[in-house]
């Protein structure tokens, strides 16, 4: 093993439904597992993932650019540029884009697990984007057609609604050690009065 450099503009991209696109930085492969960083940039029109919260992992934003609002039960806080926010396991959040410019931000995930459900919704949503234009146009379709700019987060761009986006995302997470919760009964359960 030796010292490992990623240049500006690299890294393995994945597009996650239009409105957000992630260029992985450590994959894992050089930590034996234990890390994953990924740059990502959200658009202001970025559709929030369900409130969710892991159960095998730490996650952690450091924002580089723009405004990021998270969401944890019913707290909200804004993070803007040279901003670090981690989520412990067990701790529900979420996240969108607060202002009206990209917002971008480093991703940091220990142990890089979850790195597997990012590729799998690349996938899913790029399948998605397919099916929708190939429907919208009549002809069938095999896959992607609309990379990091197709499919939606947020609205409804290349048939993609934000209702599929949560329900792909959704049944990917249970098989990542991850649930969807219900903000508000976590809130009375584990932060009463």
């Amino acid at each position: 093993m030796d010292m490992n450099l990623v240049v500006s503009g690299a890294g393995r991209a994945l597009a996650l439904g239009g409105k957000a696109v992630m260029t992985v930085k450590e994959d894992g492969s050089r930590t034996r597992g234990n890390l994953m960083v990924a740059e990502m940039v959200i658009q202001p029109d970025f559709g929030a993932p369900l409130q969710h919260l892991h159960r095998a992992h730490e996650e952690a934003w450091f924002v580089l650019d723009g405004e990021i609002e998270f969401t944890s039960g019913t707290r909200v806080v804004r993070a803007g540029a040279g901003d670090w926010v981690l989520v412990p396991v067990g701790v529900p959040h979420t996240f969108g884009n607060a202002g009206d410019v990209p917002a971008r931000f480093l991703a940091v995930m220990t142990p890089d697990l979850y790195l597997g459900y990012f590729d799998e919704l690349s996938r899913a949503m790029a399948g998605a984007t397919g099916r929708a234009t190939g429907r919208a146009t009549g002809r069938a379709t095999g896959g992607a057609t609309g990379g990091a700019t197709g499919g939606a987060m947020g609205g409804a761009t290349g048939g993609v609604t934000d209702e599929e986006r949560g329900r792909i995302s959704a049944e990917l997470m249970a098989a990542y050690p991850t649930e969807v919760v219900d903000p508000l009964a976590w809130e009375r359960e584990h932060r009463p009065g």
